[in-house]
């Protein structure tokens, strides 16, 4: 039988001074960054099978192509990927992806492909990382409540129903906790699952 190995890395992937300002939206600008945006990392390994964690400060995650890459350059299958985002609404867009709204300002589109190089980059160091620590680990899950969500649909005065806070609605308060140590007790990563919007 095959001990379960697990290993976790973060990266910094703020984006270089030289991008800034950058555009977020037609009219919005960001000037800088305040806290450090940062790529996770989470390696599981049986024995027969690898799959990946990935978890990024941001608003997009990964499309087939930036995935698929990642398949071939670290072996893992296509479908042992996980990748989640934060839905960071603070954080710029990157890459090449559509705007919702049509094209993209010139100065915006550029912005985002040369700072998709820094969120490439920061996924890579992660997963290297993970993969050099991995180690024999162990696990377990739990869960409890947490009261800081609610429902978003709100009926108003006008007899339209549009996003607010309904506290009579239902929400989700289930907090999931998955929590990975090595075999001397140390953390070597945990996942939070919980249902609440970035902002």
């Amino acid at each position: 039988m095959y001990e379960l190995k697990v290993g976790a890395a973060e990266a910094g992937i703020n984006p270089p001074s030289s991008l800034f300002p950058f555009r977020k939206y037609e009219n919005a600008f960001l000037e800088g960054s305040l806290d450090e945006l940062k790529v996770k990392a989470i390696v599981l390994d049986n024995g027969e099978t690898r799959f990946l964690i990935l978890g990024m400060d941001v608003g997009d995650s990964l499309d087939g192509d930036e995935k698929q890459a990642i398949t071939d350059k670290y072996g893992f299958d296509y479908e042992h990927i996980l990748n989640f985002n934060t839905h960071n609404h603070s954080a710029p867009f990157w890459g090449d992806k559509p705007g919702p709204r049509g094209p993209k300002p010139e100065d915006q589109a550029r912005c985002e492909h040369e700072y998709a190089k820094t969120v490439v980059a920061g996924i890579h160091k992660a997963i290297e990382g993970a993969l050099e620590s991995l180690r024999p680990a162990r696990y377990g899950f739990g869960t409890g409540l947490s009261y800081i969500n609610t429902n978003r649909d709100q009926l108003f005065e006008d007899g339209f129903w549009m996003q607010g806070q309904n506290y009579a609605g239902f929400s989700d308060k289930t907090l999931a906790v998955l929590k990975f140590e090595d075999m001397n007790g140390n953390l070597i990563a945990a996942l939070l699952n919980y249902c609440c919007h970035g902002t």
